[in-house]
């Protein structure tokens, strides 16, 4: 799913799942996020920040196919295997928030450093990364239940800070 053109991906946003759903698509913003957060770095002669943003990014990308097959896997379920596909499409959403939240970490060391021009994007890469966070905190609570006393829930709540 991320060889996919931008317009293409979108379109598949439309049709629902089995495809791509709300987790990819703030994956997809996430890896956006970490490429703004990259091309930063690199004008800033950052080459740590660089290499961790360029990780950052290829994640996002991973977790945004992950996303789409654990929402396909959690709707094709049958009773014996709704478990282990429940667990998944609470887990991809929660690595999307702790992803998004790194990279708005990342982000942010660089707003002050970066030269005239880049910092707006470094301003962008966080408040796009922050948001990120948010969403897919929200999205793993939401598949966890409202009553949850799962571990999971207290890391997403975390996030939401984000």
């Amino acid at each position: 799913m991320t060889d996919l053109p931008l317009a293409r991906f979108v379109e598949r946003l439309t049709e629902g799942p089995p495809g791509p759903a709300a987790g990819s698509a703030i994956a997809v913003t996430v890896a956006m996020a970490a490429a703004l957060t990259e091309m930063t770095a690199g004008r800033c002669g950052e080459e740590g920040a660089v290499s961790s943003a360029a990780a950052l990014r290829t994640r996002s990308l991973s977790l945004a196919g992950a996303d789409a097959y654990a929402v396909a896997a959690l709707l094709a379920s049958e009773p014996d295997d709704r478990a282990d596909a429940l667990a998944r499409a609470i887990d991809v959403p929660l690595a999307i928030a702790e992803t998004a939240a790194e990279t708005a970490t990342l982000a942010a060391t660089l707003t002050g450093a970066a030269p005239r021009g880049a910092g707006a994007d470094a301003v962008a890469a966080v408040e796009l990364a922050r948001a990120g966070a948010r969403v897919a905190a929200r999205l793993a609570l939401v598949n966890l239940g409202a009553e949850s006393d799962d571990s999971r829930a207290a890391r997403a709540q975390a996030l939401l800070g984000t």
